[in-house]
């Protein structure tokens, strides 16, 4: 991964960080297609920073901020990194630097998901998380999404879903019963816009 203010696209997983890190433009590797998309470009991410929305940098929830958390994950795998332009590196004594497992990037979310529940005293959220597969994960992101109000073309795009009834039918979950758990964690950010518990 190449951590640089002006990105080479040519490059898979380069990085541009916006001036004084407001946002992070990530340049996906053309390789790489999800399962159910059918194109074969990949166009660039962009997450933005939610200090915005965090006056203090002292508050906890500044460590909920995906931007900042990139850029020291960044720093601190500087030293391992070497040349690999993969965002994720396996963190185990001897892996080949270049090589993860989906598996093993499906359990880091899962136990991501559940050190955020645990953090704000949700156990019982946490408990229900259990045996959760990276499938519910992404129905749970993109119901939670829209129960924010995330535009649904904005859910279908991010998701690389062509049809409305794939969302609805395979991956709508009622968040209705969550709603005060996570909104605990702070404001949520998907799709490309930042949305906070009125």
């Amino acid at each position: 991964m190449v951590e640089s203010s002006r990105a080479d696209p040519s490059k898979p997983g380069t990085l541009r960080f916006a001036q004084h890190k407001t946002e992070v433009t990530i340049f996906t590797n053309p390789c790489f297609m999800a399962k159910n998309q059918l194109t074969t470009a990949n166009p660039p991410v962009t997450i933005k920073a939610l200090r915005p929305f965090i006056a203090d940098r002292t508050d906890p929830d500044s460590k909920l901020c995906p931007v900042r958390a990139l850029a020291y994950y960044l720093e601190r795998t500087k030293s391992i990194r070497g040349n690999c332009f993969r965002l994720f590196l396996p963190y185990k004594d001897g892996a080949d630097v270049g090589k993860l497992s989906p598996d093993s990037i499906s359990t880091w979310i899962k136990m991501a998901i559940k050190e955020a529940y645990t953090a704000v005293g949700n156990d019982t959220f946490v408990q229900g998380l259990l045996g959760i597969s990276a499938h519910e994960v992404r129905a749970v992101g993109a119901s939670w999404a829209l129960f924010n109000a995330a535009s649904m073309e904005g859910i279908l795009c991010a998701a690389f879903w062509n049809h409305q009834s794939t969302f609805t039918t395979f991956y709508l979950r009622d968040m209705s019963s969550y709603s005060h758990e996570l909104f605990a964690l702070g404001p949520l950010s998907v799709a490309q816009t930042t949305t906070e518990k009125t």
